[in-house]
């Protein structure tokens, strides 16, 4: 085992183990860690870590009295934890939790055992997003008594929550692994496709010889974590239909997808097979280039609605070529993509992309969390997207022509001074008794919040 990961799992276990004074040498051996091998971060495993809230909080005052800043995650059911201890948690560096809600149906929550009350679990998410801690929420589909309307819960509450501003929902087929009741009661039913390993996740990173696939169809009851238990009530190929379609777009795509479901009254297996109907045969194949290239197919074939939602997806591809989160300890927003060069004199833009819409989509987005959509009228407007690396968020204004072809010039790769010039050029063959429009357009840069700060004109 590498060095630095042992360290790493040494502090995590170090800390999970809070006493009930504050120890000295915990102090000492977490400010080594950091002095010596740059820990700054570190996740406790556990999957309830809030089931004894006192132990949480000695956890979070040991933290603060160490007087040390790490940032952490760990895991926990919405029903263990309230604001307080929220905000403690936050406070002690905590920036990201993962909560497994499985289900959207209430149904299926009694059926499978989880009893989460699901109104509860939304408001604890707002909450958290409010506090400031991100959240990773994990849906289960495929049960064997889920049926097409539970399915249509869990794909609607996991959308809901990633436009509520949940930074990550997942969905994963569900897999009988040994010990589970699943198993029990559904052995004699599994079935294993190889092909189908892309999206069976606990074996998709897997790549099995021939003489292994021999073992996995000798021994299905030690090797079931490999294999798949159909639904009841409809195809097991649709349960990877849905992992391998929503699992990227409900992240990367969600107000699209919500736009297309309101704006058609499609269900989200009605989208799922629409999109399946372009997609290549081999689930394999179905990498996110291509799935947002079907995504494209599907509402290039829309009617009225065609322009609204196509306004809808250039403004989230427009967020997503700007911004990343990281991995890791999760939730940090980074700007991606060709950054302004260090060395380059003179003014600098922020990090900005624009987008040339013929809708007002920041009102048709708040429209679209209302019951009542309507198709709003048509406005054409360009919107630009600000990434603010101060707080590390992304801020959208809507810029007129000559500053969209600005930002348009430097996300194209020039500097700001060439694009300056260049619309300079083009207004002064307009109204040339003005000269040298630079200094005009700096200030009128300025004014909008779109200059670096260290190269903000005198």
């Amino acid at each position: 085992m590498p060095l630095r990961l042992h360290l790493l799992q040494h502090f995590s276990v170090l800390l999970a183990q809070v006493p009930d004074e504050v120890a000295p040498t915990g102090r000492s051996e977490m400010r080594w860690l950091r002095e010596n091998w740059n820990v700054a971060s570190f996740g406790l495993i556990h999957d309830n870590l809030t089931s004894n809230k006192k132990k949480v909080r000695r956890f979070c005052d040991h933290l603060q009295e160490t007087g040390e800043r790490f940032r952490w995650h760990c895991s926990s059911r919405t029903d263990t934890i309230d604001r307080p201890l929220m905000e403690a948690m936050r406070d002690a560096g905590c920036r990201s939790i993962f909560f497994g809600v499985e289900t959207g149906s209430a149904e299926m929550q009694q059926q499978m055992g989880k009893r989460l009350k699901l109104d509860r679990t939304r408001q604890t998410l707002a909450d958290l997003t409010n506090v400031g801690i991100d959240a990773t929420v994990s849906f289960i589909i495929g049960f064997p008594e889920e049926t097409i309307a539970m399915l249509e819960e869990t794909l609607q509450m996991a959308l809901d929550l990633r436009l509520q501003g949940i930074r990550d929902v997942q969905l994963h087929p569900l897999s009988a692994l040994p010990g589970t009741q699943v198993l029990e009661a559904h052995e004699d039913r599994l079935v294993f496709y190889r092909h189908l390993l892309s999206f069976q996740d606990i074996t998709s990173v897997i790549d099995i010889t021939d003489t292994e696939a021999a073992w996995i169809a000798a021994h299905r009851r030690i090797f079931s974590n490999f294999y798949a238990v159909p639904p009841l009530h409809y195809p097991l190929d649709l349960v990877h239909r849905v992992r391998g379609t929503y699992f990227y777009l409900v992240h990367f795509r969600p107000l699209t997808l919500e736009c297309l479901r309101r704006t058609t009254g499609w269900t989200h297996v009605g989208i799922v097979e629409r999109l399946c109907e372009i997609l290549p045969a081999e689930f394999a194949a179905w990498q996110p280039d291509v799935l947002l290239d079907a995504l494209d197919r599907v509402i290039a074939g829309l009617g009225t609605a065609r322009r609204l939602v196509e306004d809808v997806r250039a403004y989230e591809a427009m967020i997503d070529s700007l911004s990343h989160y990281s991995d890791g300890a999760n939730g940090w927003l980074h700007y991606k993509g060709t950054g302004p060069v260090p060395c380059e004199p003179g003014p600098r833009l922020r990090p900005a992309r624009v987008a040339m819409l013929r809708y007002d989509v920041s009102a048709a987005i708040a429209a679209l969390r209302d019951d009542g959509f309507n198709l709003p009228p048509e406005r054409c407007n360009s919107l630009a997207a600000v990434f603010e690396e101060d707080d590390w968020r992304i801020r959208t204004m809507e810029v007129d022509d000559i500053t969209r072809r600005i930002i348009d010039g430097v996300a194209q790769g020039s500097s700001l001074t060439a694009a300056l010039c260049e619309v300079s050029a083009s207004l002064g063959e307009i109204m040339p008794e003005k000269g040298d429009w630079t200094q005009d357009l700096l200030s009128h840069l300025d004014a909008a919040g779109l200059l670096l700060d260290d190269v903000r004109p005198a």
